[in-house]
């Protein structure tokens, strides 16, 4: 019971830190008009949770630890479940949100972010770069509406392979460079040009 509960503790604590850390950079973004600003101290600071003043994980001058133990301190049994899954939730081609069941779609958004309290989730679909920005934009806006308005954090296989689109283990992406898959890239034998590989894909995932 207590490894279990200690395994929960390790889950929440890294997930917390991740949020922090996250929040950190949407902090520094102009405010969606959903969030009310405080203005303290001649800084600007976005009231998350609504509550008319300045929680510390609101805080981005605070040590990231600081701003974690506040979070973990109002987290419930709910929040802590969510975390410990991470599905994959669909796009549609306009960028809009999926809200029903599909092979690329495990669930719907807005089941995902505010009824299971899920702040981590994938995305395999093949789409253009703008496509997928403005669904992530509209994601962020979801996520705004829940409790904490924790940004939610995103993962995907990278995108840069030339596989073709819509199979089960994409890795097509249009609009970006291609580059073969691992396997090819392995069998270049050509230690230099798969470090050229990661420089120039660097950019990228870090956009």
């Amino acid at each position: 019971m207590n490894d279990n509960m200690n395994q929960s503790r390790v889950c929440q604590y890294g997930f917390i830190v991740s949020c922090a850390l996250v929040m950190t950079v949407y902090t520094n973004i102009t405010a969606s008009p959903q969030i009310r600003k405080l203005s303290l101290g001649g800084h600007t600071f976005r009231d998350l949770n609504e509550n008319g003043k300045l929680d510390p994980y609101e805080d981005q001058r605070l040590p990231v630890g600081k701003r974690v133990d506040d979070l973990l301190r109002q987290t419930s049994l709910e929040d802590t479940v969510g975390l410990m899954f991470c599905p994959i939730i669909g796009m549609h081609p306009d960028g809009s949100l999926v809200e029903d069941q599909s092979f690329y779609s495990q669930i719907g958004s807005t089941e995902a972010i505010i009824r299971r309290h899920i702040s981590h989730v994938g995305s395999f679909l093949p789409m253009r770069p703008e496509v997928v920005a403005k669904w992530k934009n509209n994601l962020q806006r979801l996520a705004e509406s829940t409790r904490f308005s924790i940004p939610v954090t995103i993962y995907s296989d990278p995108r840069h392979g030339i596989n073709k689109p819509y199979t089960i283990n994409n890795s097509y992406f249009p609009g970006i460079s291609h580059w073969p898959d691992a396997l090819g890239m392995a069998a270049t034998r050509d230690m230099e040009l798969i470090r050229r590989f990661g420089e120039t894909c660097e950019p990228s995932f870090s956009a």
